[in-house]
């Protein structure tokens, strides 16, 4: 809920708006259907006057997991103070409920004799529901007692096989290696055997990611030109007023939406409204970005840094028993702060936010390897996401709205906490002891040299990863399966993590 969209049709939704323009209606279009279905949700989601009950399957008639509707989510969203509670079903006292399809029943089955293994009690119900599968479906059972008594042993290959035509290197980035670091066994099925997700030419979420993006490097760079510092009084960065931004933007995202192929942008109303909606974004993020340079004193500003041979810096390399991983990569942006300190930051369209605890764990690394490279040049001062999405403010009627937005789009990361590097940095970020942002520096590189000599001798394990604090839509902690687009190739079962 709401419906998939459907099967291709012959006809896009452009095509069918044309026709429909020259009298030949075929039917009601995507556009159409899209709004009587919501109606219908909205009609029938405000008809309770007392309690509206709202639940989510955790599984389809297969036993096999779907996620929660954007429908929920949504709700979710809104009403953030609501908990999501169990089905009183899967609770230990009512098990019965639970005992339902053959496939279904499967999951349930397996998940209490997961806890039964870690040492909680085994409902009598429980143990006869095996017993019958043991009788009437024994390859079920023997499926569920391997997977009980499964330790996923580590595979080994030779992890340089189409990574490098050289047998004595292997080339990767800082995302692939942070990949490798969440499921060394997704790493290799996307980057050395090439598997990968067929695109569908359409404005998904990471397109608009994408499109983001583009347009922020080209409005920073744009505002770079005059070759004066962003903090001189007379900089374009300095003087640009809200409305001037604005243009800028809106010239500057014709531009990189025309790049992306005829049509993509274009289509019914709907899709006109996405466009529109996309742009206003664009407009809010760019203008915030600019309030936040002021705030600075910036010496310079570089856009897509790279350290690489033959690069800005030179590329992180580590060595492991004679094979050399180099690691190679491109830094959103690079801030060269009063006195010469080095402020990384990183444009994130996604819901992450920084976490320390990740950082260390070897979930989140990017920013820090970008600082590793640059290091051995310029001394830290830090390192941020920027995020870019749509603000969302409360208008309580004493709040000040454009404040508000401000806030939402505040640096996110930490920087070192010295008065000179603080002075210079302006909003944003936590400050961090020196001795403390130090210790985090060597123990990122601690996990990147061990990872790197994992990738070297061929670890291909499937062992995915959870993160600390970085949270799903469920609400709870973001596995490396979540999004994983391999499942269906390692078969990998969460349920005995």
């Amino acid at each position: 809920l709401p419906a998939w969209g459907g099967e291709e049709t012959v006809f896009s939704e452009e095509e069918r708006g044309r026709l429909a323009g020259e009298g030949c209606t075929l039917g009601r279009n995507e556009e159409q259907i899209l709004l009587e279905e919501q109606m219908a949700i909205y009609r029938n989601l405000s008809r309770p006057d007392a309690l509206l009950f709202i639940s989510c399957a955790a599984s389809d008639e297969s036993g096999r997991e779907i996620r929660p509707s954007l429908i929920f989510q949504r709700l979710r969203r809104l009403f953030p103070g609501l908990p999501v509670e169990k089905d009183p079903g899967s609770q230990p006292e009512d098990p019965l409920r639970l005992i339902q399809s053959r496939e279904e029943t499967i999951g349930y089955l397996t998940e209490a004799l997961r806890k039964w293994i870690r040492g909680e009690l085994l409902p009598e119900v429980w143990k006869d529901v095996f017993r019958w599968y043991q009788e009437h479906s024994p390859d079920r059972a023997d499926r569920i007692l391997a997977g009980l008594t499964f330790r996923n042993r580590g595979e080994k290959v030779d992890a340089l096989a189409g990574a490098c035509p050289e047998q004595d290197r292997i080339l990767t980035s800082p995302s692939a290696l942070e990949r490798y670091g969440r499921c060394p066994f997704s790493w290799f099925v996307e980057r050395t055997v090439g598997l990968r997700e067929r695109r569908i030419h359409e404005m998904d979420q990471r397109f608009m990611g994408d499109l983001y993006h583009e347009v922020l490097m080209r409005y920073g760079m744009a505002l770079s030109e005059d070759g004066k510092t962003a903090m001189d009084a007379d900089s374009a960065w300095q003087t640009i007023t809200k409305e001037a931004s604005a243009d800028l933007t809106d010239r500057l995202f014709a531009q990189a939406a025309d790049a992306y192929g005829e049509g993509l942008l274009s289509g019914g109303d709907y899709e006109n409204y996405r466009k529109e909606r996309l742009r206003r974004v664009t407009e809010e993020v760019a203008w915030a970005l600019t309030e936040q340079v002021r705030t600075g004193r910036i010496e310079e500003m570089r856009f897509e840094s790279s350290f690489d041979t033959g690069g800005d810096f030179p590329p992180v390399e580590v060595t492991h028993e004679g094979k050399t991983i180099r690691i190679r990569g491109k830094i959103d942006r690079l801030d060269i702060l009063e006195g010469g300190y080095a402020r990384i930051i990183d444009y994130k369209s996604g819901a992450d936010a920084f976490s320390m605890e990740d950082v260390l764990s070897g979930w989140q690394m990017q920013l820090l390897i970008y600082l590793k490279a640059v290091s051995p040049v310029f001394p830290p001062a830090g390192v941020f996401y920027f995020r870019i999405a749509e603000p969302h403010v409360e208008d309580t009627g004493k709040n000040h709205i454009p404040t508000e937005i401000m806030k939402k789009f505040r640096l996110d990361g930490v920087s070192v906490a010295e008065p000179a590097i603080e002075s210079a940095i302006g909003q944003g970020g936590k400050p961090m002891d020196p001795t403390d942002f130090k210790a985090m520096q060597n123990t990122v590189s601690d996990l990147i040299q061990d990872l790197c000599g994992r990738m070297a001798t061929g670890d291909i394990s499937a062992r995915p990863m959870t993160a600390k604090n970085i949270k799903g839509a469920d609400n709870r902690p973001l596995k490396a399966c979540t999004w994983c687009h391999y499942r269906s190739v390692c078969s990998y079962d969460t349920l005995f993590d």
